[in-house]
């Protein structure tokens, strides 16, 4: 008779070693991401600066770029083109913010470490 209970898909796969293969590949990211962080920090004010006055130059070439005499297909395409390149400059905006994000939790590990370190 089969086994009545059916555990064989509790099992993952995984072990501790594993584990510590993860959460080293984590701390790697984790150390990554603020090295980048640390590099961005000064220069955040000019770099979002400059991608807002990007945004503002494509969206004022929408107005000297199209002319009556164009036909409608033509129209499109640069329509099309110009919502594409905001797009990207969307997207950029978008991944710095990630990349200068603060990790709440980061910050409260930082912290209990530090008060770990007071409390010797």
């Amino acid at each position: 008779m089969a086994n009545s209970r059916a555990t064989g898909n509790l099992y993952t796969g995984t072990t501790s070693r594993s584990y510590i293969k993860q959460r080293e590949v984590r701390e790697k990211r984790t150390i990554e991401r603020l090295e980048q962080q640390a590099q961005l920090e000064p220069h955040e004010a000019i770099v979002f600066g400059e991608i807002a006055a990007l945004k503002n130059e494509i969206a004022m070439e929408l107005g000297n770029v199209i002319t009556l005499d164009m036909d409608k297909e033509d129209v499109k395409s640069i329509v099309y083109g110009l919502r594409l390149a905001t797009s990207k400059m969307t997207s950029l905006e978008t991944r710095l913010k990630n990349v200068l994000r603060k990790r709440i939790a980061a910050e409260t590990e930082a912290d209990d470490e530090a008060t770990d370190d007071s409390d010797l």
